[in-house]
């Protein structure tokens, strides 16, 4: 078998010279990358393959990480199951590599053909189509794909621009410009956009484009800088080939600061259409439009933007006024009341404040209705309408259609998706839950958060060997969290000596942080070593006394926690608990 011929692997027809695998009437593209995967694990059927070998072969001389692998396998796994089939197909073996497990055929050479060539009689309409089809090329990518498979999505990484302007101060500028041309984009389905998460965690390192677009698996990178001298801003955007490192667009503006935020709406377009001319990518829809923006009010939106991302109490509270601002310059800023009304609930004790929620609720509300009264089809208006609905609690059911709606309105909206997720686990809804979590990887694929959501999905599954390379690749970035999550798999597994073990482990890493404790004489309770789990932590929790079966102590407990902070979920959760285990 060549490594261009066809061959199946269980259900599936692999075409590599195409970069596509057919089951019936369901086609997958692949990454040339995965391709080269799935036909080197098929000459190695029902061998292991090590990480190794895997990046000898698919990068000959290249230095590149044992994550690439993970996420080559993961794209093969994840395209190979889409069919709905029942069937392991690349096994992990721990610490050793990778095994096709599926069955694989070679197929036998079309009796038409003759020392490689189709004999003249038997050319009908369907080679026709192929030679019409082979002139409409640019470069090796169709201008049209055949019947009955979707076109493959372009994916793209915005990266954090830099700020090279004199002096501090401006980096809510440069953040905030690279992150509403990454919403812009974002709504655009033909496309697939990495979350800001994700490609804002690069900021201020020194890391290779192609190494880059591996983490995120992306196949183009866009990249920026702006300058800003007083009222004149230089900003520079480049769109780059990830997997030749060559640049594709680039353009250079130059804009008095009350112009800048128009930018956003040229580069957008600019890279749809270099993506047309490069890619043949077809587009049905266009962007929103930032270009009827008020300037000051554009720029404390910025300010409040940035502030909210860095997740602390003050400053949420700093946003809050910055959003107030620009509403009161521009009480028409659609965007801009839901921004406040989402970093209002977000000071809820809890989250990142003490407010109770009743007060955050009652802000919030009508910060909601306004931004859906003046925008409606905003998918952050839709995005708030959820997080209200998260923040009143008991009735998840109301958040999804709020961030169902969201996804229609910016299919790459990685954080509507991981809510959704989370939503849907809530309601029982596990199938749904599990494939919404996928989604959000995709697009947010270094989410701490939700890559610990993906691991717990795989435990609850019994799918142990996918959850260890997921719980490799936390090891990889966070390795504290991966030694307090191995735990889980150890449980999962039936190792509870292992899982204590782990808490130890964890324990050692970070002593002073509360949730290890609490984690940990969790732990102890389940392997019944009361003295021990009662002696690691001042918050005994209700759920080990349960484990003890001292009922009426653990229901005493959750009522105390639950009188502490009624709004919070698992205050709620933990009184169930006790009172179901009475």
């Amino acid at each position: 078998m060549s490594s261009s011929e066809s061959f199946k692997v269980g259900d599936w027809l692999v075409e590599p010279d195409r970069d596509r695998i057919t089951c019936g009437s369901v086609h997958r593209g692949l990454r040339p990358k995965v391709m080269d995967l799935l036909v080197y694990l098929a000459h190695k059927h029902g061998q292991v393959v090590s990480g190794d070998e895997l990046l000898d072969h698919l990068w000959p001389g290249r230095v590149v990480t044992g994550g690439s692998v993970y996420r080559c396998v993961g794209e093969l796994r994840e395209a190979l199951a889409s069919h709905g089939a029942n069937q392991v197909y690349v096994e992990t073996i721990p610490k050793k590599g990778y095994r096709l497990r599926a069955p694989v055929l070679e197929l036998e050479k079309e009796s038409e053909f003759e020392d490689g060539l189709r004999l003249p009689w038997l050319l009908g309409a369907s080679a026709v189509l192929v030679l019409i089809a082979s002139s409409l090329i640019i470069g090796n990518r169709y201008l049209f794909e055949p019947s009955g498979e979707s076109p493959k999505r372009p994916s793209i990484a915005v990266m954090a621009f830099d700020n090279i302007s004199e002096g501090g101060g401006n980096e809510y500028f440069s953040d905030g410009l690279a992150e509403e041309l990454l919403n812009l984009l974002a709504q655009m389905p033909e496309l697939r956009v990495i979350s800001r998460s994700s490609s804002f965690s690069f900021k201020g390192k020194d890391i290779p484009i192609p190494d880059v677009a591996e983490q995120l698996n992306v196949d183009l990178i866009i990249e920026g800088s702006v300058r800003r001298n007083g009222d004149d801003v230089r900003i520079i955007a480049q769109l780059i080939d990830a997997s030749t490192d060559t640049h594709i667009w680039s353009q250079s503006y130059d804009r008095s600061i009350d112009d800048a935020f128009r930018v956003q709406d040229e580069v957008a377009l600019a890279i749809i259409n270099a993506l047309q001319d490069a890619w043949g990518l077809k587009t049905v829809s266009q962007p929103r439009s930032f270009a009827s923006m008020n300037p000051v009010a554009h720029d404390a939106f910025l300010r409040g933007r940035y502030l909210v991302a860095q997740r602390s109490t003050k400053e949420i509270k700093q946003a809050v006024q910055e959003f107030e601002k620009a509403i009161a310059v521009d009480p028409e800023f659609a965007l801009a009341y839901a921004e406040l009304a989402i970093a209002t609930l977000l000071l809820t004790r809890g989250q990142y404040g003490d407010l109770l929620g009743a007060d955050t609720v009652a802000i919030a509300e009508p910060l909601i209705a306004r931004a859906t009264e003046l925008e409606p089809d905003m998918p952050e208006a839709h995005l708030s309408a959820s997080f209200l609905a998260i923040i009143e609690g008991g009735h998840p059911e109301n958040c999804v259609p709020h961030l169902e709606r969201a996804i229609q309105l910016s299919p790459s909206n990685a954080l509507a998706y991981s809510w959704l997720g989370s939503t849907y686990k809530a309601l029982g809804r596990h199938a749904e839950n599990f494939a919404a979590t996928e989604a959000s990887l995709r697009l947010n694929p270094l989410s701490q958060p939700t890559l610990i959501n993906h691991y717990i999905n795989l435990l609850d599954r019994r799918r142990l060997d996918e959850a260890e390379d997921i719980l490799e690749k936390i090891a990889s970035i966070w390795p504290a969290v991966a030694v307090s999550l191995r735990s889980e798999l150890n449980s999962a597994g039936g190792k509870w000596a292992d899982t204590v073990f782990g808490g130890l482990d964890s324990l050692r890493i970070d002593p002073d942080h509360a949730k290890t404790r609490l984690v940990l004489s969790w732990e102890f309770a389940y392997v019944l070593l009361e003295r021990e789990a009662l002696a690691i932590t001042d918050h005994y929790s209700p759920y080990s006394m349960l484990l003890f079966g001292k009922h009426q102590e653990a229901i005493a407990r959750a009522a105390q926690l639950y009188a502490q902070n009624p709004d919070d979920f698992w205050a709620r959760l933990l009184l169930g608990q006790a009172l179901a285990g009475a």
